[in-house]
């Protein structure tokens, strides 16, 4: 009779111990408004970057830094990210591989 009790309970605790890590494996990562806040803090806004932090992005220098500054300067400011490509040295390529790193 111990002997099958004992079985019982260890059935029993491998269930918990199952039904525990099915459990924590399935559940979804909650997005907050903290996790937002940090991704978009880590974003450059092209709209109020300095020539520094501009010159911070994987493949603008200072003189790009410079030159996306002129422009935002010279149309009051960016609307869309594409609106880079219109500055001088800056391709669709460029633009594809700052998405991701710049914000409005």
């Amino acid at each position: 009779m111990k002997k099958l009790m004992a079985m019982g309970m260890m059935a029993t605790l491998s269930l918990c111990i199952f039904t525990q890590s099915v459990n924590a494996a399935e559940t979804p990562k909650t997005v907050t408004a903290q996790t937002v806040s940090a991704e978009q803090s880590r974003l450059i806004n092209i709209n109020t970057a300095t020539e520094s932090q501009l010159s911070s992005l994987k493949g603008i220098g200072a003189k790009k830094a410079k030159a996306i500054i002129d422009f935002r300067d010279s149309i009051g400011g960016f609307k869309s990210v594409d609106e880079l490509e219109q500055v001088k040295g800056i391709g669709s390529k460029m633009v594809t591989r700052l998405r991701d790193q710049v914000t409005l």
